[in-house]
């Protein structure tokens, strides 16, 4: 499940400080190398500028929430198959329909419980 995540570059959309240390700390564990979004807006900066190979997308964020970063990443057809995955508080099934139907590929709750963590990106990066 780690070798999955080992070696790649991913986004973290996260404007929460605490969130933002846990899941950098766990993918840079798995041997990803992470880069930090504070908004939905800073995120779809981001990717037109570099490249990455998932998308760990805080629903709920100031300027542009998760919900619209992921329509947009959708819409640009160089970024249409890039895996997005909701991380929320909200875990329930309303909340992950509306992930899924902005295009979100899965869904990650929160707290952060390590095992979920990682199975959900390594199944969506595979």
């Amino acid at each position: 499940m780690l070798a999955a995540i080992g070696g790649a570059h991913i986004l973290l959309a996260e404007n929460n400080l605490f969130n933002q240390q846990v899941a950098t700390e766990f993918l840079e564990n798995a041997g990803a190398t992470v880069c930090v979004a504070q908004n939905g807006k800073e995120a779809i900066d981001l990717l037109a500028n570099d490249r990455f190979d998932c998308v760990l997308m805080d629903i709920q964020m100031p300027l542009m929430d998760g919900f619209e970063a992921t329509r947009l990443i959708r819409d640009n057809p160089a970024l249409a198959e890039m895996p997005v995955i909701a991380m929320t508080a909200s875990a329930s099934n309303e909340d992950r329909e509306r992930c899924l139907a902005a295009g979100m590929n899965d869904f990650i709750g929160k707290p952060f419980k390590p095992y979920v963590f990682y199975t959900v990106i390594a199944k969506c990066m595979m």
